[in-house]
């Protein structure tokens, strides 16, 4: 598989938290979208599929929240597309609580190819938590 270069970039929102809390980093991925070269943003399910039918999809969008975050504490952000690793970012929390919107696109602005595309987060060697969707053609459209 050709190696592309992709870039992730993120946003991430603050929840009210009264002080860190003691554990381990809880993640819970809510939604992801799909936006084609036209502009729009198309919500997809965690786990589900995005029929293109023809579009052409230039960067996937997915949404966790998270707590009981060390603010500051390193994390790494990995994506892949089938199973291959195409782009990793380290990361750190910014707060204890929050929401992260954390998108995949290419720098060249060529489309993103179809696959299962899979978000991992792993903090100290361990998974903190990963979900996925899968881009295909679509058929019927």
């Amino acid at each position: 598989m050709k190696r592309v270069l992709v870039t992730a970039a993120s946003a991430a929102i603050a929840l009210a938290a009264p002080g860190a809390a003691a554990g381990a980093v809880q993640t819970d991925f809510k939604a992801w979208k799909v936006e084609t070269k036209n502009g729009r943003r198309h919500s997809v399910e965690p786990g589900a599929s995005f029929d293109r039918c023809g579009r052409t999809v230039v960067q996937v969008i997915a949404t966790y929240d998270y707590s009981g975050a060390q603010q500051g504490k390193a994390y790494n952000q990995i994506w892949s597309l089938d199973g291959t690793d195409v782009f990793e970012k380290p990361s750190s929390w910014k707060h204890t609580n929050g929401t992260v919107h954390l998108g995949l696109f290419k720098n060249s602005g060529k489309p993103l190819e179809d696959g299962k595309y899979r978000l991992r987060l792993r903090q100290s060697g361990k998974g903190i938590g990963s979900s996925s969707i899968r881009i295909r053609p679509g058929a019927g459209c």
